[in-house]
């Protein structure tokens, strides 16, 4: 992949990261489990020091840290889309379950994400100093905890 063609698909990281953030964020104020503030309440400071680390390795690449057209469109589109469903179809807001399975999608995502940018970094000295293990070992856990959550939201759905 040439430099140009990574510097966006890091982008478009970015901005399904961002995506994340706003469910995570909206996890947080809808809902008063046990733990699940808390544990969306690390989520948020990680997915922000995430969102860092990928706006310092497209400077770094050169690119900029504005999303590519293409994601905005499709981020955007996205949003009208959800609007609209519920405004039209009387559609209720996404379920606890459906959220935490699309962050654990989101998660395994960026799973390979950090593996791509480990073997960028290889060839990059640009990158190398980019902790890439940290980062590995910090989304394993968010995918462990995402997927603990569900499992609890589907056990209270079938009491």
């Amino acid at each position: 992949m040439d430099g140009s063609r990574f510097v966006s698909y890091l982008q478009e990281h970015l901005a399904a990261s961002e995506a994340g953030s706003k469910m995570v964020s909206s996890l947080r104020r809808s809902k008063d489990y046990d733990n699940l503030g808390e544990v969306m309440t690390r989520f948020e400071q990680q997915f922000g020091e995430e969102q860092q680390v990928l706006r310092t390795a497209i400077d770094r690449l050169g690119g900029g840290s504005a999303p590519s057209i293409t994601a905005q469109v499709f981020g955007l589109a996205g949003s009208i889309v959800a609007v609209a469903r519920r405004i039209v179809c009387a559609e209720p807001a996404r379920s606890p379950l459906e959220e935490l399975e699309s962050l654990a999608v989101g998660v395994w995502a960026k799973r390979l994400l950090w593996g791509a940018i480990a073997r960028k970094a290889s060839e990059d000295p640009r990158l190398a100093d980019i902790e890439i293990d940290r980062l590995i070992d910090m989304a394993e856990s968010q995918e462990i905890e995402l997927l603990r959550l569900r499992d609890a939201e589907l056990a209270t759905l079938a009491a």
